[in-house]
């Protein structure tokens, strides 16, 4: 029976490192019997890269699951048939399982009966790490301009930071075995993820295999973060307008990051905030990864990390770096389609002087017609 492998997430563990690590190592994961497949769907500001999508698409739009359900499992059941382990990933599934009860059993009766077995692969960050990574995504994608106190109130809402019950519900639908459960930190995934993720599917990453980082997803520094959260507040978003996206991403590649040397927590916030998950997370420790010492995590959290401050001379010289960056592209353009302006206007010119050139010829040709008439007329009357 060949085996299905669903990287559920969750987001912010190097999923889309390990999606485009997948995707770019097709001919790598043949030769161990498994493919990552590209299952021919399509959806708005989903990468393709993300081929379990399907599998939540309707859940977000609140559509019924249709057609493309069925016949997508249909099409992986077939593959069944030449590969021993099919890869699928998408972060997605994590953030909104919950919106269905019988999602998981569903999903796993429906693979049975084609055949195929499930397992379920998920990794875990802290939750401070994680609250502060996607506040980072979110800033850097245009999706709030609010500070990060106030969002952290409605990340609260968004996602379940308490990860005890949705992992029980999942060893609960699915059986223990069918959960594979790593935590997201170098010295727990052995330093190398894409080994870390390989090895659960019991294929070594070998020579065969390219692991040169193709997809850089860089996290904003102090002052690129702050103008770029100042910018979200325009009324439209900033993203729409070309030369303000191409002015801040350019700033955003031309800085290494120092992200992750900062806290958007105050000190004593943040050793609030992990201790509120500790004994939930203990109990995971113990309960679904036989840890005795009840230790999920284990970077420090008492670390110093230098707090997340912006000065006014650090924001000011980013603005007036994203400000020069705007100009100078606005000039380009402006350059460019006044060129394209001046060609067509040198075309429209050429045109016209030819539309009045044949107008002249026509005329010419019949005022010659009309005195070679008045003049054979005039012959014809003389000899009468």
């Amino acid at each position: 029976m060949s085996t299905v492998y669903l990287h559920i997430g969750m987001p912010k563990t190097g999923t889309t490192a390990i999606q485009n690590f997948l995707w770019s190592n097709q001919a790598a994961l043949e030769k161990h019997k498994a493919c990552y497949p590209e299952l021919g769907m399509k959806y708005v500001r989903v990468s393709k890269l993300r081929n379990a999508h399907f599998l939540v698409d309707h859940l977000i739009d609140s559509r019924p699951t249709g057609a493309d359900y069925i016949s997508i499992l249909d099409q992986i059941a077939k593959l069944g048939a030449q590969y021993d382990t099919i890869l699928l990933s998408d972060e997605a599934i994590w953030e909104i399982k919950g919106k269905q009860p019988m999602f998981w059993e569903k999903l796993k009766q429906d693979l049975e009966k084609r055949g195929l077995a499930l397992r379920v692969v998920l990794y875990l960050r802290r939750q401070d790490g994680f609250a502060q990574s996607v506040y980072r995504q979110k800033i850097k994608g245009s999706y709030t301009d609010l500070p990060f106190d106030a969002y952290l109130e409605r990340l609260r809402e968004i996602y379940s930071l308490d990860y005890f019950p949705c992992i029980e519900m999942l060893v609960k639908t699915l059986g223990r075995d069918s959960l594979i459960l790593h935590i997201y930190e170098k010295e727990q995934y052995g330093g190398n993820l894409f080994a870390d993720f390989l090895a659960i599917a019991g294929i070594p990453l070998d020579e065969d295999f390219n692991t040169k980082k193709l997809v850089y997803n860089v996290s904003l520094d102090g002052p690129r973060l702050e103008l770029q959260r100042i910018l979200n507040s325009l009324s439209e978003n900033p993203f729409d307008t070309k030369a303000l996206y191409d002015s801040m991403h350019s700033l955003q590649m031309e800085s290494p990051p120092a992200a992750s040397r900062e806290s958007l927590f105050h000190p004593e916030d943040r050793l609030r905030f992990v201790d509120e998950f500790s004994e939930s997370n203990s109990r995971i420790a113990r309960e679904f990864l036989g840890r005795e010492d009840g230790v999920l995590f284990r970077e420090g959290c008492k670390d110093e990390l230098q707090e997340f401050h912006v000065s006014t001379e650090e924001l000011l010289h980013s603005t007036i770096l994203f400000y020069g960056k705007t100009i100078q592209r606005l000039e380009k353009d402006a350059v460019r389609l006044e060129n394209h302006i001046k060609a067509l206007e040198k075309e429209l010119a050429e045109v016209r002087e030819n539309t009045i050139l044949y107008r002249l010829k026509r005329k010419l040709r019949h005022f010659k017609k009309n005195v070679y008439q008045l003049f054979s007329h005039g012959k014809k009357d003389a000899a009468d």
